[in-house]
């Protein structure tokens, strides 16, 4: 299950999350988004500034988490191949 914290004024950490998780989560934010692994906090750091969409995305994944379902990245890939 995964989980947001707030961080400081300008940070969330996405928590339980894999890297083929957040990775999900940054390519649907867009390519200018910068995402890192922060051991200080235990899980995947991103900006507020899209903290709506974060919250959204996650709760995609969350209902996903189903073993062997992973709806909301086949949903990610082909709003990246439509928009191509």
């Amino acid at each position: 299950m995964l989980s947001i914290e707030t961080y400081s004024p300008k940070g969330l950490i996405v928590k339980g999350a894999s890297a083929e998780q957040a990775e999900a989560i940054r390519a649907a934010l867009g390519v200018a988004v910068v995402t890192g692994y922060n051991s200080r906090f235990g899980g995947w750091s991103f900006s507020r500034k899209r903290e709506d969409r974060i919250r959204t995305l996650v709760a995609d994944l969350n209902q996903d988490a189903l073993p062997g379902k992973w709806g909301v990245l086949a949903k990610i890939e082909a709003s990246r191949a439509a928009q191509h």
